[in-house]
């Protein structure tokens, strides 16, 4: 910016230059800026793993608890996805069910994994109760699911020889 306010006359006209930041950043306070926050950041984030001093054993097991509910959260997730690969009619009966849950007792949920604490969201549900036809049909489809789980036995040659040539044929 120093050769655009002596282009334009310096100091001449008085405060160019300050009418010129207004529209063009100074490189060097920018460039001063991100130094300065990224080493706030660095030492925040350094002052969080280092000893602190005249620290009693209780606190280590406060830490140790409050920095805990993430990294579970995110292997729960990973679980799931696991077990939906491992055992699909069992996770499909599980999820099934899951669909019983009001959808503000769900909001609530939601909110709290998001460590959102569900106030914000509260005030817009609309508390609902869950119908008997809609526990019936839930019901149904979980023996549904549950009688494919029973019936999974595996296949006699005779019944692999007749798909292989139903297969070959169609």
């Amino acid at each position: 910016m120093g050769w655009l306010v002596k282009l334009l006359g310096g100091n001449i006209f008085g405060g160019i230059d300050k009418i010129l930041s207004r529209f063009v950043a100074n490189k060097d306070s920018v460039e001063t800026n991100i130094h300065d926050e990224q080493m706030a950041a660095q030492n925040a984030m350094a002052a969080e793993f280092q000893m602190r001093g005249r620290r009693f054993w209780l606190d280590s097991v406060i830490d140790f608890f409050n920095r805990l509910p993430r990294p579970l959260f995110a292997l729960h997730v990973i679980a799931l996805m696991y077990w939906a690969v491992l055992d699909p009619i069992t996770f499909g009966a599980a999820m099934t069910s899951l669909s019983l849950m009001p959808l503000w007792l769900a909001g609530v949920v939601a909110q709290v994994i998001l460590l959102f604490m569900g106030g914000r969201m509260l005030h817009n549900m609309t508390f609902d109760r869950v119908s008997p036809k809609k526990i019936k049909e839930v019901l149904e489809v979980q023996r549904e699911i549950l009688a494919l789980k029973a019936d999974d036995k595996p296949m006699s040659l005779d019944a692999i020889k007749e798909w292989n040539r139903k297969r070959q044929e169609g």
